[in-house]
């Protein structure tokens, strides 16, 4: 249910699916340290589900991390896709966010999500989840498209080598409507 929050429940679902799926996932881009994987099955959220992992080695404290992701006011200084976060109620533990993606040459997309950060039970890290929420939160407006966001999750924790490791899933509807998702799909590299 969209309206509802998000629970352990769910969390705990994520979290298997996230550990016990690899070869679920195709690389489509690998360096040593940044590894972008596109899920094989392109049935899921529209076929546009991605996840992106990090290794980084020569950070060593995982707050700057989760800083760069949590920091609305800073993220704006260095992220020029995404902006306008605004926190609209909290309930649950949950808060409600809305943001803007820019995604020329199309008109913009926006969001209305639940989010919720959540410490690791087994681990040193934290999980950093949202996805859509419903409309009655902040109704669509004409200034943007809103956009479907299935999923977003990133989890931080300390890799086993040193330095911190992040990994970020992404299931998202972008709604472009002259364009079938199938099409959408081909458009993710592969």
């Amino acid at each position: 249910d969209a309206g509802s929050a998000i629970d352990g429940e769910e969390v705990e679902q994520f979290v298997h699916w996230l550990r016990h799926s690899d070869d679920a996932w195709e690389t489509l881009a690998s360096d040593g340290q940044i590894d972008v994987q596109r899920h094989r099955d392109r049935s899921l959220c529209g076929g546009v589900f991605v996840r992106l992992s990090a290794h980084l080695p020569e950070v060593t404290d995982m707050a700057l991390v989760a800083n760069c992701f949590l920091d609305f006011e800073d993220r704006a200084k260095w992220d020029a896709q995404v902006d306008g976060f605004r926190i609209i109620d909290s309930f649950e533990g949950n808060d409600v966010l809305h943001y803007t993606m820019h995604a020329s040459p199309l008109s913009d997309r926006d969001f209305v999500v639940l989010h919720a950060l959540l410490r690791h039970e087994e681990q040193r890290g934290l999980l950093i989840y949202s996805r859509s929420t419903d409309d009655k939160f902040s109704p669509a407006t004409r200034s943007a498209v809103r956009a479907q966001q299935y999923l977003m999750a990133t989890e931080i924790t300390e890799h086993p080598s040193g330095g911190v490791r992040y990994t970020t899933i992404s299931a998202v509807d972008p709604r472009i409507p002259f364009l079938p998702k199938w099409i959408m799909n081909r458009l993710v590299p592969s």
